[in-house]
């Protein structure tokens, strides 16, 4: 398990600066401490996505927001080793959005943020990223039915040849979280036709193919294996995340995921410093 990013040392800090891409995850183990949060430190957010999520009425809502916009901002004080407030949030030629320090001569790096329930997870590189996460939950055979949407063909007929629920399950879960987390690298997100993505070679943990990716576990963060797709190009990492998510993170470049599993709880001690005037 890595030492929390957020109390690391300059030198530290330096290391994760240059270093291999991380994965920052964070779980809400109390909405509460976000609605404090919200009240206590208005500056903690940008004012533009403060206003957003005041709209919201679900608490839950807001939480996630909350804690998604402090994890970017975060997560790349904690790779400069600039202050928080230092942090902004940019946009390449494309309209993705970009993470820089001010201050910081090193490059951009790009970012990519996906919640789901409680939990939050970032991923950063100096290569575009894309990252999902989902809360693992029934879902009915009708909406099971509807798997062409983002399956090709080869994948429907291994979907199709599954009987058992769980399998079948287990599959769209896979092939959703995988292909959503390439679409937002790729910069497209949704807009994109999943059914046209080779998701690559699977590699699971512990096989001979597994062994150069080095994937890692933190905490409640297991890594299951790599998908391949070496002509994209790109890699994605597959975790289960406390027994009830699935993870896909997504790099253009063929490294080991960093992980940084933050401790909500221990948050409570104190608050970023504020923002101030950006937007």
């Amino acid at each position: 398990m890595q030492p929390n990013p957020l109390n690391a040392s300059a030198q530290d800090r330096d290391t994760m600066t240059i270093g291999p891409p991380s994965l920052f995850i964070v779980f809400i183990d109390s909405f509460d401490l976000a609605e404090t949060w919200y009240r206590q430190a208005p500056g903690l957010i940008a004012p533009a996505r403060q206003a957003q999520l005041q709209r919201l009425s679900r608490a839950e809502d807001r939480a996630r927001g909350l804690f998604a916009e402090w994890l970017c901002r975060a997560s790349l004080a904690s790779w400069s080793g600039r202050r928080y407030a230092d942090i902004t949030i940019t946009k390449d030629a494309l309209g993705k959005p970009l993470l820089a320090a001010a201050g910081w001569p090193g490059p951009k790096l790009s970012f990519n943020l996906s919640h789901s329930h409680r939990a939050v997870a970032v991923l950063i590189d100096s290569q575009p990223v894309g990252v999902d996460i989902e809360f693992i939950e029934p879902i009915t055979e009708a909406a099971l039915d509807g798997h062409r949407l983002f399956m090709n063909d080869a994948e429907a007929a291994v979907f199709e040849g599954l009987s058992a629920p769980a399998e079948r399950q287990a599959y769209y879960y896979g092939r959703w979280t995988v292909k959503e987390s390439r679409l937002k690298q790729a910069g497209r997100g949704l807009s994109g036709d999943p059914r046209a993505l080779n998701c690559g070679a699977w590699h699971p943990a512990g096989s001979a193919g597994a062994a150069g990716a080095a994937g890692s576990s933190a905490a409640d963060l297991v890594w299951l294996g790599r998908y391949a797709a070496p002509q994209v190009p790109a890699w994605t990492d597959v975790y289960r995340y406390r027994d009830h998510y699935l993870l896909a993170a997504s790099l253009r470049r063929n490294l080991p995921i960093r992980i940084h599993h933050l401790d909500c709880a221990a948050l409570k001690a104190g608050l970023p410093e504020p923002l101030g005037g950006q937007a």
